[in-house]
């Protein structure tokens, strides 16, 4: 937390990221939800000490699932078999956020879905 380049540090992007991509899944209950909401209030504690306060209310926003329209747009896209051209033109508005905002949370969702994917095949 508050490591990185930007207003939105990197690494708060990336936790944002993957904590959202948990948030979804909980909602689905593909994940324990009550762990992971516990684990997001331990680290929202943390954000609002060691990164900026616009950050830290951007995180909480990613942990409740909540986040810009290109984000969801994606995994709406992604989630639904959207034809792979309509999968592009939301990654290509996510990524567009900001300097690296974009990048970073997307790199956070693909993290936060991987760990439930690398759990199932142990």
């Amino acid at each position: 937390l508050g490591a990185g380049p930007g207003l939105t540090p990197a690494g708060d992007d990336f936790v944002g990221g993957a904590f959202f991509a948990r948030a979804l899944l909980a909602r689905a209950s593909v994940v324990d939800g009550a762990a992971w909401r516990a684990a997001a209030v331990d680290v929202l504690h943390a954000a609002r000490r060691a990164t900026h306060p616009i950050s830290a209310a951007l995180l909480g926003d990613l942990m409740e699932g909540h986040g810009w329209a290109p984000l969801h747009d994606l995994v709406d896209a992604l989630t639904t078999g959207a034809p792979v051209g309509h999968v592009l033109a939301s990654a290509r508005r996510l990524v567009a956020i900001g300097h690296s905002s974009g990048w970073d949370i997307f790199a956070g969702v693909v993290a936060g879905t991987l760990g439930r994917v690398a759990r199932d095949d142990a």
